[in-house]
């Protein structure tokens, strides 16, 4: 295929640079702050960066002290702004707004209920405190309500289009939590839990309850899909559907895929990741056809995301913006053209890329001809806010196995288990993350990136190192909020005067309140 890919890195395995091989400027070239933070992520090739920096470039704005995202912006070489995004949060860690940056009218507010699931969310120009909106958009949805029953299920969502005017859906579910009715529609499922009928699809699956056949009912349009023994989706094919027939196939490192051809094995699209397995930066398209998407008369596309990896820009070789996307919480999107113009969804309602971008809410594969998200290991369809098929692991999210526990603060690259927001640099950089329960944990809403108190205790079952935590230096019980780093964590973060467990766990928020109820420190912690 022509291509080939030097990739360098740093002391702890991170990507350092990724350049084509004899170029001279790198595709990526990546700085960090600490053991597990990006400060900036530089794209020579077109001039553009995503950074946690000012303007000036010497100081640090993008992250509070807790160490979450509160500033991340994508520039141009002359720091004119792509996108960019401002957050804040809850004592909880949860997202109570985003503010757009490169889009005022459009930014977001959210609203929890008492156990911090999302209610509602507004869609305007925020007032500067970020808990108000003050101007409607008028572009765009102005918002949503969400009514759930006490698994998440939504029992009835209230959408305001751009003018404000409510349009209700009412819904209905199973005891096994399954969606069986939607405004007014029937779904059918199969004895394994598998939607296979919808309004507007029939759904067939394999043994191991992978989607394998998709039919569009208003038109018979047929999407058949094929997997490789380790799970991973390796073909696609699109038939009675007239100029849109065909076939893609899917090459993977690990669990990226990398480079997409037809059937007729030409090299179709070829792609280039960072350090989170869908923290997508290039896409190469070969336009020509001549079976090198780095040639003359091809084209290469940059990618631009937020916090959760969710693609809101793309940018071409000169860092102008070919195709930008905007997103409800549950990753609805709407479509932009290079003149800031709205693209018309297809006939069949999905959404239309006029560059063939797959690649959307939180950096998942989007499926035009099914408006399905693949996750992996199940699909999703963002207009239900669920996955269409079961949690193959079972209720490691909790009790709904339909349920889209990811939005609004995480992401979920497998379609298994949902991974918060804060904690997915870590992961990306190698360190595993695991989290325990008992009394009233919550999981995932504290993960140890975000702390500046923490203490080690001795597990019941030594195997890691676990901790009890005070995030906001209010002494929170020690058995409320835990969470188990089996990488390490004094190893993994940085923290002033710190040496080991014995010094953190006297750290004046902390103190030794900290080690009560038989929770005491260890200098010699066990590691998985």
């Amino acid at each position: 295929n022509f291509c080939k890919r030097s990739y360098t890195y740093d002391g702890l395995d991170r990507i350092k640079s990724i350049t084509d091989d004899g170029e001279a400027l790198a595709l990526v070239e990546y700085d960090y702050i600490g053991a597990g933070r990006v400060l900036e992520r530089r794209s020579p090739t077109n001039g553009t960066r995503m950074t946690y920096l000012n303007d000036a470039g010497d100081t640090d704005i993008g992250y509070d002290g807790l160490r979450r995202t509160v500033t991340l912006r994508h520039l141009e070489a002359d720091n004119t702004l792509i996108v960019g995004f401002e957050y804040g949060y809850d004592r909880m860690n949860n997202r109570t707004f985003q503010r757009k940056l490169h889009d005022l009218a459009n930014s977001e507010l959210y609203e929890y209920d008492s156990v911090y699931r999302l209610i509602n969310f507004e869609r305007g120009e925020l007032n500067a405190q970020g808990d108000a909106i003050i101007n409607p958009s008028t572009e765009v949805n102005q918002g949503q309500q969400y009514q759930l029953d006490g698994v998440g299920n939504w029992e009835e969502t209230t959408i305001f289009d751009e003018n404000g005017i409510p349009i209700v859906d009412d819904r209905e579910h199973s005891s096994f939590n399954e969606l069986i009715t939607q405004d007014g529609a029937t779904l059918l499922y199969d004895d394994n839990g598998n939607l296979v009928e919808d309004e507007n699809y029939t759904y067939e699956y394999d043994s191991r309850n992978r989607l394998r056949i998709a039919t569009r009912k208003a038109d018979g349009v047929v999407a058949e899909y094929s997997y490789d023994a380790m799970g991973r989706r390796i073909r696609k094919e699109v038939t009675n559907s007239g100029a849109n027939d065909g076939v893609t196939d899917f090459y993977y490192d690990g669990n990226r895929v990398v480079e997409e051809r037809d059937g007729s094995n030409v090299l179709t699209q070829q792609f280039v990741y960072g350090n989170y397995i869908d923290e997508v930066l290039v896409m190469d398209r070969n336009l020509d056809g001549d079976n090198n998407a780095i040639g003359v008369g091809d084209q290469r596309l940059h990618y631009h995301q937020d916090g959760l990896f969710s693609v809101y820009a793309v940018t071409d070789e000169t860092g102008d913006i070919i195709e930008s996307y905007l997103y409800d919480p549950y990753g609805e999107v709407t479509v932009f053209d290079t003149n800031g113009d709205i693209v018309p969804p297809h006939p069949w309602g999905a959404a239309n890329s006029l560059i063939d971008n797959p690649y959307l809410f939180t950096g998942r594969r989007f499926d035009e001809e099914t408006g399905l998200y693949y996750f992996r290991a199940r699909y999703y369809d963002s207009d239900q806010g669920r996955f269409i098929s079961r949690d193959p692991l079972g209720y490691v999210d909790g009790m709904n196995l339909y349920g889209g526990y990811f939005v609004p603060n995480g992401v979920d690259p497998s379609g298994e288990v949902w991974e918060a927001a804060a904690i997915v640099a870590v992961i990306a950089l190698g360190f595993t993350i695991a989290e325990s329960m008992d009394d009233d944990c919550v999981p995932g809403r504290v993960a140890p990136v975000n702390l500046s108190v923490t203490c080690e205790r001795i597990c019941t079952t030594p195997s890691a190192w676990t901790f009890c935590i005070d995030p906001n230096g209010t002494g929170v019980r020690p058995a409320r909020q835990r969470c188990t780093v089996s990488a390490g964590f004094f190893q993994a973060w940085e923290f002033d005067g710190w040496t080991g467990p014995a010094t953190a766990c006297n750290a004046p928020a902390c103190g030794t309140g900290c080690c009560d109820e038989g929770f005491e420190y260890s200098d010699e912690p066990n590691y998985n």
